[in-house]
């Protein structure tokens, strides 16, 4: 299948990789790569994203630099 083992990854690499993770202690991670790995969790990076965002429009909301009626600059 396409793309399986990741983009602009090589086959070897990803196969490396899964030895690694079953045997960490006595196989070293692919070159280029540095542990620790960790599984990520989109869904709470893209609630923590949303979160800085609307922190950032309020602010902006606050200061009279957006209206959020128009969804414009105002005076623009």
């Amino acid at each position: 299948m396409h793309r399986t083992h990741g983009q602009r990854q090589k086959k070897e690499h990803w196969e490396q990789f899964e030895r690694y993770l079953e045997d960490p202690e006595n196989t070293p991670p692919p070159e280029g790569y540095t542990a620790p790995f960790y599984k990520a969790d989109r869904e709470k990076e893209m609630r923590e994203a949303h979160a800085v965002f609307k922190a950032r429009l309020d602010a902006a909301i606050a200061r009279g630099e957006w209206d959020p009626e128009t969804h414009s600059v105002p005076g623009t």
